[in-house]
Parts: structure tokens; sequence; C-alpha cells
């Protein structure tokens, strides 16, 4: 990591350089290239609609599988949609997974279909923290299913010493 560069700056130079401009939504939507892929096999739910934990379990396996494979990252990046009816409970989350106060955060505008709305980007060094990251990743690919649901297409480690994706 480049000395004096913030976080939200090294991110957005690397989004920049796969072709994405802004980050509302899932990345893959904006990318010129991208794989999408679900983590589960099979349904997640049965007929009556209740979770089938072999389902998540295998999920949450691939998911850190993916992780451990394509490490070390250096940047968290979690996305907070500013009024979220559930916006207060968010520190306690992180909190709750070992997670300090964000080292930088940053506050985003975005305008989509003439409304506009604000996300707080919260960065973490993860170079001199240590957190829950296992819980962090269950809970990533329970979000559609219970709660928290905020961290749905909000996550993002970054490997900011990587080369990657240059035009």
């Amino acid at each position: 990591m480049t000395l004096g560069k913030s976080f939200h700056h090294q991110f957005t130079q690397i989004i920049n350089n796969m072709g994405i401009h802004r980050i509302p939504g899932p990345m893959f939507y904006q990318a010129k290239y991208g794989l999408r892929f679900e983590m589960g096999f099979g349904d997640p739910t049965d007929e009556r609609f209740r979770i089938i934990p072999t389902y998540f379990e295998e999920a949450i396996h691939r998911a850190l599988s993916i992780y451990q494979a394509t490490e070390p990252y250096d940047v968290l990046r979690i996305n907070v949609w500013l009024d979220r009816d559930d916006e207060d409970e968010i520190p306690g989350y992180f909190t709750s997974i070992g997670l300090p106060e964000c080292d930088e955060s940053y506050i985003e505008t975005h305008y989509s279909d003439g409304y506009e709305y604000q996300i707080k980007a919260c960065y973490w060094d993860l170079q001199k923290l240590t957190f829950n990251w296992k819980k962090l990743f269950r809970d990533i690919v329970y979000t559609d299913f219970k709660e928290p649901h905020f961290l749905a297409s909000n996550v993002f480690f970054l490997n900011t010493k990587a080369t990657c994706c240059a035009s």
C-alpha cells in the first residue's frame, strides 16, 4: 500500500481499473467482465421456506475456501446505506465480530431514477487487526434469509498490492 493515499482513493483506483465507476449494487452488474455464481448447491429453503442448514454449511465452506485461496487482503470495505431503518444497529454488529471503529470512512452520494441516496464506505486496515471473519462470511451467506441484511453486495476485500485488470 502506498502511504499517503487514502483507502478510498485506492479502492476507487482499483475498481476503475476493472471498468467499474460506481459501487451501488452488485459489482458484476457494472463490470466489463465478471463471474457470478451461487455459493451453495440446490435450493436454500424447503417447500415451507425453512432454511436448509446443509445448503448454508456448504456455501460458507466454499466462500471461506475462495477467500483463503485468494489471500492476502489488506483492506476491508463495508458499505452502509445511510437512512436505513437499522442504521443505528450496524456499529454494534461491527463490534460483535471484533471490528473496531473504522480506520477511514467516506460518504458517497449516488443518484438513481431521480432519487438521491448516500452510502458510507467504512474501511479497515486488515494488516493491523484480527476479527471474526468466519462469522462475517457466515452472515454474508445468510444475508438474503436472515439478519444482518445490510451485508448483501456491500462487503469488499482488497489486495492493494495486486495488479489486476489493467486496460
